[in-house]
């Protein structure tokens, strides 16, 4: 029992270095074995960060039958199935930003993309805008969009001139927006009638692709439900986005690791045992290799909260390396014949 806290040092420091696994999440990004001071993936990291959600999918609705059957009646038969399973927050299978849209809450997400449009647009158009705006035209401006709606006809137009008449949907890039949705069926609709997009948004926060090989079996469970009804017969749905993206990454690359690390551990054992042909030192090696691992992944745990997946992938070359070394204090230990001082100081 000589030296009994350094035995307890040592188990008190395997718990702790336990409990850091808790806190460790597994990077699946791409972009995080990048230099991060480079300019070029800072960029593209704020890019992705603001139009690529980690917690939507990106579902693409098909007929394969031959039927030409309309698909924004299937689409939104779908998302109303999403909706009544629970699996998704929202499915939107139409733009915010439609003809005869009266919802205020599309008004109010949709007023800093006007802010920042017209910010940012041709600056002759921003100062004839802002002309008719000016307190002595402005009066004029609205008396003028009164007279407009109350001589339009029933329809989109009146229920946009209705909510906006002093003309800030009057915008080109938004103008075009609105004349590629009236001819594509509703905006997601392909060019060619082909494919129709519903963009469904989970239910909570998938903050790593674990929760999100979860709630995309769920949404799968969904929609394989609704393929089974009347309105889903015949048609394909097919899965894109970043949960999409970060689940298939994170779990083939942990198949992947578990796969070679298992591999490698074999194939230590074998030369191991070939070399020494002891089984006691066999099965030590193969314990303190694992507590090593272990032990060094709590510490990360502990210290980063998060690894790059890939990074971790070649766990196998470093216990590989943490073999060779085990090796060589056994052929160090028979030299010093077995003696612990020699041992160390050799």
């Amino acid at each position: 029992m000589r030296k009994w806290w350094l035995q307890i040092l040592i188990v008190a420091g395997i718990l702790v270095a336990a409990m850091g696994l808790t806190r460790l999440r597994f990077d699946t990004d791409i972009l995080s074995m990048l230099p991060p001071d480079m300019p070029e993936v800072r960029g593209l990291k704020d890019f992705l960060k603001v139009f690529d959600r980690d917690d939507e999918a990106v579902l693409v609705l098909q007929d394969l039958s031959g039927q030409e059957r309309p698909l924004a009646e299937a689409a939104e038969s779908l998302a109303a199935q999403l909706k009544k399973d629970g699996v998704v927050r929202e499915a939107r299978w139409q733009p915010r930003l439609r003809p005869g849209s009266d919802d205020p809450e599309d008004a109010r997400q949709l007023s800093d993309l006007l802010a920042y449009l017209w910010l940012n647009g041709d600056p002759q158009q921003v100062r004839e805008f802002a002309a008719r705006l000016a307190p002595g035209t402005s009066e004029q401006t609205l008396k003028e969009a009164l007279e407009r709606i109350s001589t339009a006809d029933l329809g989109p137009d009146m229920v946009m001139q209705a909510h906006d008449p002093y003309g800030f949907l009057g915008h080109p890039a938004v103008t075009s927006l609105i004349e590629s949705a009236s001819s594509t069926g509703g905006g997601f609709l392909s060019q060619d009638g082909t494919a129709h997009l519903v963009f469904a948004e989970a239910p909570h926060s998938v903050s790593g692709y674990r929760e999100a090989a979860d709630w995309l079996k769920t949404l799968r469970q969904s929609i394989s439900h609704w393929n089974g009804t009347e309105g889903g017969k015949g048609f394909t749905v097919t899965m894109t986005g970043q949960p999409v993206f970060s689940s298939e990454i994170g779990t083939a690359m942990e198949y992947d690791m578990n796969g070679t690390i298992g591999i490698t551990l074999t194939l230590i054992a074998i030369l191991f045992w070939w070399m020494q042909r002891r089984l006691t030192l066999l099965l030590g090696l193969t314990v303190i290799l694992t507590l090593v691992f272990v032990v060094a992944l709590g510490v990360a745990g502990w210290m980063y909260g998060q690894l790059s997946i890939i990074a971790l992938s070649s766990a196998e070359i470093l216990i590989g390396l943490a073999t060779d070394y085990g090796l060589v204090i056994c052929q160090e230990a028979k030299l010093a014949g077995h003696d612990r001082k020699a041992l160390l100081h050799a």
